[in-house]
């Protein structure tokens, strides 16, 4: 068993026996929460440490963020995106009451934050990794043109935090009610 997969089983099991005694809008909700946690956190990591290899100039410390951020993104923040929609939408069937509408603005901008990360990722980032490897490949990892995908590389993933960020503001305002 990986490490990822120990720590989720680990935190599971934990998160069942604190919220046994809730509701199941309690146990979804801490789910949901804790692995936007890990997964918006995350990201914000990947652009701090992005930016701090921008700043130093250095093309082995931007090309090393990438690698790891790429790693980890299949393993961690994918399944944590993913997570976070299921227990969203199970907090939708469980919720109290008329907060819970799939009209309401909330829910719906987060959603469509959601597709737009989703879609980001997918049709975007998974691209020019795969457009980045094939640089490193043949032109070099300190090449200029290496460098400078990286460095589009880098601000996707920043429009791709703001993105998260909105959400989180969203979810936690709740604006419109």
């Amino acid at each position: 068993m990986g490490p990822t997969l120990a720590i989720a089983a680990v935190f599971l099991l934990a998160a069942i026996v604190i919220v046994a005694d809730t509701s199941w809008y309690a146990a979804f909700k801490t789910l949901h929460v804790v692995f936007a946690v890990i997964w918006v956190g995350g990201g914000l990591l990947f652009n701090v440490l992005g930016a701090r290899a921008e700043r130093m100039g250095d093309p082995d410390e931007m090309l090393a963020v990438v690698r790891q951020a790429g790693a980890v993104s299949e393993k961690l923040f994918i399944p944590s995106s993913l997570i976070v929609l299921v227990f969203g939408i199970a907090m939708m069937f469980t919720g109290p009451g008329e907060f819970w509408e799939w009209s309401s603005f909330w829910i719906l901008f987060a959603l469509a934050g959601f597709a737009a990360t989703f879609l980001l990722g997918v049709a975007v980032i998974t691209p020019q990794v795969k457009k980045l490897q094939g640089l490193m490949e043949t032109a070099g990892p300190k090449a200029p043109e290496t460098q400078a995908a990286i460095s589009r590389l880098f601000l996707i993933a920043r429009a791709d935090a703001a993105i998260l960020m909105l959400v989180a503001v969203d979810m936690t305002a709740k604006p419109f009610l």
